[in-house]
């Protein structure tokens, strides 16, 4: 009988730097923060989607297309996988959102990414274990259900 090998994958997201028209302070520990994290996730075995990382100024298309890939791509039940955010959360309209640098808050949908999708993105994820970190505000309001309670 084959065994498969469960792998363990990781996405950092660190943005310390925001745009003058998002009105967020810049956050430059969470660049070193996420530099660190991949480190760590590195010398635990993690495989890290952003070798070169998503770390410093983050487009906000780019910050959405790159999570919406991680939770689809080439994920097996067996793999063990770890999304970490670091920077600033905002609320929007019926939801919180991770901010991109360049985040408009007063449409947070178009450049952040929804507390609402990513919770979705997590309980629809193949993999069994997800492990998320958020190191944002708001990040208590993340709803997650369906996973770990088999």
């Amino acid at each position: 009988m084959s065994q498969i090998e469960s792998r363990k994958k990781a996405l950092v997201i660190a943005v310390s730097e925001y745009d003058e028209g998002s009105n967020l302070t810049s956050l430059p520990f969470c660049k070193n923060d996420g530099n660190e994290m991949i480190e760590l996730l590195k010398d635990a075995g993690y495989e890290i989607k952003n070798v070169n990382g998503l770390i410093g100024r983050i487009d906000g298309r780019l910050m959405q297309d790159c999570i919406y890939s991680f939770f689809k791509d080439d994920i097996k039940s067996d793999d063990t996988i770890l999304f970490y955010f670091s920077g600033h959360g905002v609320p929007g309209d019926d939801d919180f959102f991770l901010s991109s640098s360049n985040i408009d808050q007063s449409k947070p949908k178009m450049r952040g990414f929804s507390f609402a999708d990513l919770s979705g993105e997590i309980t629809n994820c193949r993999a069994k274990r997800v492990v998320t970190i958020l190191d944002s505000c708001y990040a208590g309001s993340l709803n997650i259900s369906g996973k770990g309670n088999e």
